[in-house]
């Protein structure tokens, strides 16, 4: 069994700017994202990075893949030019902490899908999966990048 925490994540407002294919390019999406963020000074120490991914890759034709590269902002920013605004309730999820090249995280999100999920009694809550980049990829080899994988889950009810 991977080993999955259960834990509540926290309200989130992101900036996301959308990518459509292979979910390994949303790199592509990202350099956008920072090359707005960086003139406005949002791209500093605290700020938070996600990958959300909206499309069910085993049920959509790759070239439809949709996804969100996501950095976290304040209340006060807005949309502008291709950057949109997702505010994202708190969640409770399943998390699994993944080290390694991004190309391989898929094997992070079959630990929770396919080996952990079915034996854990919970249930998907329908909200798109995301990750979380924990270190910076440019100062680190592909090795030693850490990403959190958040997979959202029903609420337990009460008593449960």
């Amino acid at each position: 069994m991977p080993e999955v925490t259960i834990r509540e994540l926290p309200p989130l407002r992101l900036a996301v700017v959308p990518h459509r294919g292979d979910y390994s390019r949303i790199g592509q999406a990202f350099e956008t994202l920072l090359g707005w963020a960086r003139p406005r000074g949002l791209a500093r120490p605290g700020t938070r990075f996600f990958g959300r991914y909206l499309s069910d890759p085993t049920a959509v034709p790759m070239e439809e893949w949709l996804s969100e590269a996501g950095l976290t902002v304040p209340e006060e920013v807005k949309a502008e030019g291709p950057v949109l605004i997702r505010d994202l309730p708190a969640q409770r999820v399943a998390t699994l902490r993944f080290k390694g090249p991004y190309s391989e995280l898929g094997r992070g999100y079959d630990a929770i899908y396919r080996d952990w999920l079915p034996r854990s009694g919970e249930e998907p809550a329908g909200a798109p999966p995301m990750d979380e980049a924990l270190n910076n990829p440019r100062q680190l080899p592909p090795s030693e990048w850490l990403t959190d994988i958040f997979v959202p889950l029903r609420p337990r009810s009460a008593g449960t």
